[in-house]
């Protein structure tokens, strides 16, 4: 009897048979173990403490590197998708370019102080012992260079942008200026009028005097009591905006003083003189008559 209970109490404390887990969760034990998911092999790719992007993100993230350019600018393109291109590329080139000029200047101030420090002379020698002795160092050319080379990029940034856009408004202004220029050569002004107006004696000399040689100038001796001249100014008035090159007017009979004509009457000038004269004029086929 007591052999079967030492035997009994061998095998239960066993390492071989003893479990250490609850017995109900002996059955799901299998359960538990598919539901594991595998931790991921590639944890060495995301940086610790950042939990911006997954893991697989991470994985299958690739780098490219992608180079822009710019189209070629465009002769006089001010305006437009051509203007702002024309302009970003006007503004890069610019850019480098006062960025390379402050480099060398930056290069060459550091050059020059290397020199001078190089070459210390008594002077520079007891100031340095007097300052080594004092405590309080005192410095002139070096830290005049020291204020201007530590100017943030900000600040260059703003007075290069200031500078550039003022260089530019002068260029557009300059090229706007010459195309009107060449515009004028090749299209020179013309004086238009497209009115018929009264005038004076007085307006009657200017308007055939104070005119270029090559314009032609209308003048209707008209009788504000007659129906028929009535018509013709309506129809002298529509060929006056019709052709406004040429100029028409219009002077009362009473200050004309022409007895030999019927009136409505009409001369025609130029250059100063009169080189047709209607007498009697009617308002029909008015216009054929005046381009013959």
């Amino acid at each position: 009897m007591a052999d079967l209970a030492r035997e009994e109490a061998d095998r239960y404390f066993s390492h071989r048979d003893h479990l250490t887990s609850h017995p109900e969760d002996r059955d799901d034990k299998d359960d538990s173990d598919l539901d594991l998911d595998p931790e991921p092999a590639f944890d060495n790719l995301s940086d610790p403490g950042t939990d911006d992007e997954s893991a697989g993100n991470m994985a299958t993230m690739i780098t490219t590197k992608t180079t822009y350019h710019l189209p070629s600018q465009a002769h006089y393109a001010n305006t437009g998708p051509k203007g702002v291109i024309a302009d970003a590329q006007s503004f890069a080139r610019a850019k480098q370019s006062t960025f390379r000029q402050r480099l060398t200047s930056f290069a060459n101030n550091l050059t020059s102080n290397g020199k001078a420090a190089a070459i210390p002379t008594v002077t520079e020698k007891s100031d340095k012992r007097r300052t080594l002795i004092s405590g309080s160092p005192k410095s002139t050319t070096s830290s005049n260079s020291d204020t201007n080379l530590t100017l943030s990029d900000d600040e260059a940034d703003s007075e290069f942008m200031k500078t550039w856009r003022a260089n530019r408004l002068q260029e557009l202004s300059s090229q706007s200026q010459s195309a009107y220029s060449a515009q004028r050569k090749h299209f020179p002004s013309q004086r238009t009028w497209g009115m018929f107006i009264e005038v004076d004696a007085n307006g009657y000399l200017d308007a055939i005097e104070k005119v270029s040689n090559e314009t032609v100038v209308v003048v209707m001796i008209y009788d504000p009591s007659s129906s028929a001249s009535a018509e013709v100014e309506d129809e002298l008035s529509m060929l006056a905006y019709k052709h406004n090159t040429t100029r028409f007017i219009k002077l009362h009979h009473e200050i004309a003083e022409m007895e030999t004509v019927d009136i409505p009457a009409i001369l025609a000038y130029k250059a100063g003189d009169v080189f047709a004269t209607i007498s009697g004029v009617r308002a029909e086929g008015l216009e054929g008559l005046l381009l013959q």
